[in-house]
């Protein structure tokens, strides 16, 4: 029945996959999918709201991000990220769960944070 759809409108396709009807339904799968997983939902929930530089914010002006602020949010989606899916690193000297840690002459493993501060 798929193909069949397919070659009346394969514009109608999801571009991506090409396993359903449209854009739309395939979305529909995954967000049924993460219904059933809180932490995903979340997550991509999260995600969903961020901006794109230009597009228009709460005060109707485009969105232009500083860099510095561009790389935290970044950094912060990738630590959830791996939080989710259980990669993310703990900083041998402060214990802070962080998205990724320093490996250091000596062996020690520490985070940014405490690379910064000169701990180690």
């Amino acid at each position: 029945m798929i193909r069949k759809l397919a070659s009346i409108r394969p514009w109608k396709r999801c571009d991506t996959c090409e396993l359903y009807e449209s854009d739309q339904a395939a979305v529909e799968v995954v967000v049924k999918s993460a219904q059933s997983q809180t932490q995903l939902l979340q997550f991509v929930k999260e995600v969903s709201g961020l901006l794109h530089e230009g597009e228009p914010g709460e005060d109707d002006q485009p969105h232009e991000p500083t860099s510095e602020d561009a790389i935290a949010a970044l950094n912060q989606m990738i630590l959830k990220d791996r939080q989710l899916l259980g990669t993310a690193e703990e900083c041998g000297e402060c214990g802070e769960t962080v998205a990724y840690i320093i490996g250091c002459p000596d062996g020690a493993e520490i985070c940014q944070g405490c690379f910064d501060a000169g701990r180690h």
